[in-house]
């Protein structure tokens, strides 16, 4: 197994899109962030609002480096976010608490998500997906990133092909006409 280090992201020589190495790096880069600040974290002191955006701006940030460009299946968005609200969740008094008799939490992930103020991991990645096709789509023709992103040759590999393009649009519900104005 080939694995290649570039400026904090690991690519891996079998996986066309973002792989599991790269996601598991984001994961454990953000857990160890989040246990270095612990103590502040899960302070019940502080207000879980104002918590929720020191995890946001220190944890999320790691978890979600090159978001942006990330072509990634749906099981692996929903472990990333689960590790996420897993974290959202130590914060929580009562987190994870469960109903009487059931397996089911107190709090739901809405529920924690209302309570701290703030978007899922997925949520909050597929804006940035949007933000950053948007304005790739507004640069020059000329442009390399443009022309990569609206590239039109389908690899030799069989089966069906991801791209971060295609991806937003199924998110958005866009077309091309659309994400272009």
């Amino acid at each position: 197994m080939k694995i290649y280090r570039y400026l904090g992201c690991e690519i891996e020589f079998k996986e066309p899109s973002t792989g599991d190495t790269e996601l598991t790096l984001r994961q454990d880069a953000a857990e160890s962030k989040f246990y270095m600040l612990a103590k502040n974290l899960m302070n019940m002191k502080v207000n879980l609002k104002i918590r929720a955006n020191i995890m946001n701006s220190l944890v999320r940030s790691r978890a979600v480096y090159g978001c942006q460009t990330w072509c990634i299946q749906q099981i692996q968005m929903q472990k990333l976010n689960a590790a996420y609200m897993s974290l959202l969740r130590r914060m929580t008094k009562g987190g994870f608490k469960r109903k009487p008799n059931s397996w089911s939490y107190v709090h739901r992930n809405e529920d924690l998500l209302r309570m701290a103020k703030t978007d899922s991991l997925q949520t909050f990645v597929h804006k940035q997906q949007l933000k950053y096709v948007t304005s790739v789509i507004g640069k020059d023709n000329k442009s390399i990133v443009k022309r990569l992103l609206l590239n039109n040759n389908l690899s030799m590999r069989p089966g069906p092909q991801m791209s971060l393009l295609k991806t937003v649009m199924k998110n958005e519900n866009l077309t091309i006409d659309k994400l272009c104005r």
